[in-house]
């Protein structure tokens, strides 16, 4: 990744908001399974409130879809948007290119994405923001 700062520009940004209440009492497995990969359900599973992972980490995908569609990208929440941490704890954002359609993939290599989590036992909450390689 080039982080030369007089190289990048934002291009797009996600927001959003989710209710953690919901990811406790109202989220079957399948939904888990369906949209969270394997090692974001190892992690959200090994915290004290799992909902409150689950819930920032949809909130994200959600943001993502957002940030992307401002762009022409059309994709759906599903565990092919995925976050993990880096070794220091930070969020990445990971968007597997295979939901991307051809015509957008040229335009897709030159994106770097940023994420920001947070979360409380009423609210999960993310915010991507995506910027283009010159």
């Amino acid at each position: 990744m080039n982080d030369d700062k007089s190289t990048l520009y934002p291009t797009s940004i996600g927001l959003d908001i989710e209710n953690t209440e919901r990811f406790r009492k109202n989220i079957s497995d399948d939904f888990i399974k369906r949209t969270f990969s394997d090692t974001e359900i190892e992690y959200c599973e090994k915290q004290s409130d799992p909902a409150q992972h689950f819930c920032a980490r949809f909130a994200a995908k959600e943001a993502a879809v957002k940030a992307l569609s401002q762009l022409g990208i059309k994709v759906v929440v599903s565990k092919n948007i995925s976050i993990s941490n880096n070794e220091d704890g930070l969020p990445l954002l990971k968007i597997n290119d295979k939901i991307i359609k051809e015509e957008y993939l040229e335009l897709f290599s030159e994106l770097i994405f940023k994420v920001s989590l947070t979360h409380t036992k009423e609210i999960g909450a993310a915010i991507v923001l995506i910027i283009k390689k010159l």
